[in-house]
Formats: C-alpha cells, structure tokens, sequence
C-alpha cells in the first residue's frame, strides 16, 4: 500500500510542482522621460492600498537605482499573481526623499504605475493598480515634472 502511495505522489509531483510557479510572475518597469541623468531611481511596488504611494516601509518591495540616459528597467521577479501599484521618485539630489515647494508641489520626478497624472492629489491605490496575471508582464512609466 506505502508503494502505491508513493508511485502516486510521484505521479501528481510535477503537477504540484507546475501549479506552484505557475502562479508566480515577473513585472518589468520600464521609466522614461527622465530630465537628467543626475541622482537615482527609486521604484516601490505596493501590493495593498496601506502606505501608497509615498512609504517605502510600507512597500511590498523596493529597488534604487542609478539613473542612465533614456530608459530606466527595473524588474521584479517571483511576484504572487495579484494586484500591484507602483511609485517612482527620480531622487536627483540623492537624499532619498521627495523634495517639495512650498506649497507642497514636487520639485522631483516621479511616476506611477497607469500614467496616472495626479491633478490635486496623489493617486489612490487603486488609481494606480496593475494586475500581475501572467509569467511576465512589462509597465511603461513617464516621468512627470512640474
């Protein structure tokens, strides 16, 4: 009886093993239209509304990078298949926050995941919202500047 139970398991192992990944994905975040090549690159991916977009603590993952002329990739792999949100900051100065007026406008880059231009205030989570439904899946991002 153990040795049919075995050979059973055997059987289903590879069907266990495919469910599992195949619900793991990759999201590429391609980031153009930066002004300058001075300072880096912060990308957080939220994967809840808590924290979006502005608390990197409060972020499902995050990357910096240093910025390169024309398009930035950033890639975040072995994600959950579900909903995501994502924020940019090009921290030009490197202090590794946003820089405000006083009026509390950015005088950095930023970006979010849709494009979503924010007119009077920054975008909700689902404003912003992806879902992550295949292996791989790329969001084109623009910097805006005011």
């Amino acid at each position: 009886m153990k040795v049919i139970f075995n050979l059973i398991l055997l059987a289903f192992m590879p069907l266990m093993l495919f469910s599992q990944t195949a619900t793991l994905g990759t999201l590429e975040i391609r980031i153009s239209g930066l002004r300058s090549t001075q300072g880096k690159i912060s990308v957080n991916l939220f994967n809840k509304a808590d924290g979006f977009p502005e608390d990197p603590l409060k972020s499902f993952g995050w990357k910096t990078v240093k910025v390169v002329p024309d398009t930035v990739v950033i890639v975040f792999e072995n994600l959950p298949y579900g909903n995501y949100a994502v924020s940019v900051l090009h921290d030009e100065n490197s202090n590794g926050k946003m820089e405000k007026n006083f009026f509390g406008i950015p005088k950095e880059g930023f970006a979010f995941s849709n494009n979503y231009a924010p007119k009077i205030k920054a975008p909700s989570f689902t404003d912003a919202m992806i879902s992550l439904k295949k292996s791989r899946m790329t969001a084109d991002l623009t910097m805006l500047y005011y």
